[in-house]
């Protein structure tokens, strides 16, 4: 059995539909009727991988909230390194192209739509009626790969949802039909995080690590990581180290 079998598998089990899509640079699905035939059943997910053993593992975005983040120097929340550390509290993939998706639950009753390029140039959202190429699928560039420590192991009801100040610009974006402004004149929105994120004592050293961690790998630097470790453990270690 192949590891991206195995993966497709793996998330299945924890309750995450998937289904085939074209090894290529853009991959597309090889269904029938694309995300709409996602499926859990390992049979189902067998017989797909049989007969195109070099898919890429097609992840429907149903009930989740992927922010996608494409390029390796995007410059959205550049300098904003509390935003930048709530993002990397979700598991994270890295794109062959360099880019991230961020794994969120969508709360409930939000009934936000798929975006593109409109929380930002080259930062699109996947939700109901999306989805995204998951780990370790390959596609002529390069591989989709985890962060260390961020990986998708958790069912849907145990990840964490979009920080207040995301879900605050989603909904903005809900209500209106014009596109987002640019990230250089948008308002600042308050940043959330610190509320429903806590982080109790006997969690704080292994969190902070793996965050650190996290922004490293992002390419974050030396002082911006420890600028945002300072303030997530200000406000969110109960109490902080």
């Amino acid at each position: 059995m192949s590891h991206v079998l195995q993966a497709a598998l793996y998330y299945a089990e924890l309750g995450y539909p998937v289904f085939p899509c074209a090894g290529a640079m853009n991959p597309a699905p090889l269904t029938a009727h694309g995300f709409q035939d996602a499926s859990l059943d390992p049979k189902q997910i067998e017989a797909w991988w049989t007969e195109f053993p070099s898919a890429c593992i097609g992840l429907a975005a149903a009930g989740l909230l992927v922010v996608d983040i494409d390029g390796p120097g995007n410059p959205w929340l550049a300098g904003d390194y509390e935003k930048a550390m709530s993002l990397a509290a979700a598991p994270t993939s890295l794109t062959p192209g360099g880019g991230r998706h961020h794994i969120f639950r969508r709360p409930a009753g939000k009934t936000w739509r798929c975006t593109v390029g409109r929380l930002a140039e080259h930062v699109d959202t996947r939700t109901d009626g999306g989805y995204i190429v998951a780990p370790p699928s390959i596609r002529p560039d390069g591989a989709y790969r985890w962060v260390e420590g961020c990986e998708l192991d958790v069912p849907r009801e145990r990840l964490p949802e979009p920080p207040p100040w995301l879900v605050a610009q989603l909904d903005q974006l809900a209500d209106r039909a014009t596109p987002a402004p640019s990230p250089h004149t948008s308002p600042r929105v308050a940043s959330g995080g610190a509320e429903g994120n806590s982080i109790p004592s006997g969690q704080r050293n292994a969190t902070l690590a793996r965050l650190g961690g996290t922004m490293r790998r992002v390419g974050m630097s030396q002082a911006e990581i420890m600028a945002a470790l300072l303030r997530t453990n200000a406000d969110r270690c109960r109490p902080p180290l």
